[in-house]
Order: structure tokens, then C-alpha cells, then sequence
């Protein structure tokens, strides 16, 4: 078993991407990523045998029971946090319309359930594989593939949704 300061070092980058991932904002990802190691702290130890699977549950629990509480929150979807980290060299134009894109996907993010959220964050922001989502949140993997699955769906035909209406308006010009 680590020592706190151990587990602390160990574990913050991920604590914090996880609560980021959920809440995107940084300041309430640092107080949740805080939050997860006071109370994470404060417990008994002893019986844990995954450090990493226990302390994603109780940043994942925090995060969600703060979702709950603040239903005003915004939520970016993963595109507009990795595009946020990199360094792109182009253009004012560029840069506007891709950052136009990112809000457009931040509404349809935030329109997912918060289950399916937390799924698709511990997956493509945490990187973690299908069997750790579903260790760490308790549900069976069949659960975590559904979930991810029919967050993609919803996401696809948001966007599929968009694009017809699109083409539609075209057709009627000619």
C-alpha cells in the first residue's frame, strides 16, 4: 500500500483529466480532483486492492453527484479538449471555424446522459481499455460497450441530423 503522499503523486494527472473530462472546467475539475483525494484520504485503505480502479470510482461519483447538482454546467465533448492541447499554425479563419465545430460538439456532449458521459470520458480522455471502465465503475462490460455505443449513435445522428437538413435546403435552391 502507497503512502498518501505516494498515492497523491501517483495519481493526480489522472484524477484531474478524469474530473476535467466530466466537468470541463477547470476550476471545478480542481476542486473535485481535491475533493477525490481528501476523501479518499480520510478512508481505510487497507482493503483496496486497486488503488487506480477505487480512486477513478470516487472521482467519477463526485463528478456525477456534482452534474446532478448543477444542471447550468457546460460539458465539452472530447474533440474541444484535444484540440484545446494541441498546438495547431493556422489561420484566424481556421482557428474560428474550428473552435465553431468544438461548441457544436460541446452541446451535443452535453446532451448525453450523464452515464454514457462518464463512459465515453473514461474512454477517450482517460484512455482507459473497455474491462478497467467496467472494474471501475462497477457495471459489466457489456454495459460499458452498449454505453459507448449508443453514445457514438446519439452523437452520429445528431450530427447526420444536421448535415440532412443541410442537403435538403441545397435541393430545394436548384
Amino acid at each position: 500500500m502507497r503512502t498518501d503522499a505516494e498515492l497523491f503523486e501517483t495519481y493526480k494527472r489522472l484524477v484531474y483529466r478524469i474530473c476535467f473530462g466530466m466537468m470541463q472546467n477547470k476550476a471545478d475539475a480542481e476542486d473535485l480532483c481535491q475533493e477525490t483525494f481528501v476523501k479518499a484520504l480520510r478512508e481505510d485503505r487497507s482493503d483496496v486492492m486497486h488503488e487506480k480502479s477505487w480512486l477513478i470510482r470516487i472521482a467519477i461519483n463526485l463528478c456525477n453527484n456534482q452534474l446532478k447538482r448543477n444542471s447550468k454546467g457546460r460539458y465539452k465533448e472530447l474533440v474541444a479538449y484535444v484540440m484545446s492541447r494541441t498546438v495547431h499554425t493556422e489561420g484566424v479563419e481556421q482557428r474560428f471555424e474550428r473552435k465553431e465545430r468544438a461548441m457544436e460538439i460541446d452541446d451535443y456532449y452535453a446532451a448525453l446522459p450523464v452515464k454514457i458521459r462518464s463512459v465515453m470520458t473514461l474512454k477517450y480522455v482517460s484512455e482507459l481499455s473497455v474491462q478497467e471502465i467496467a472494474h471501475t465503475l462497477g457495471i459489466p462490460v457489456g454495459t460499458v460497450k452498449s454505453r459507448l455505443n449508443k453514445g457514438l449513435n446519439v452523437l452520429r445522428k445528431r450530427l447526420d441530423k444536421e448535415n440532412r437538413v443541410a442537403v435538403k435546403g441545397e435541393e430545394c435552391l436548384d
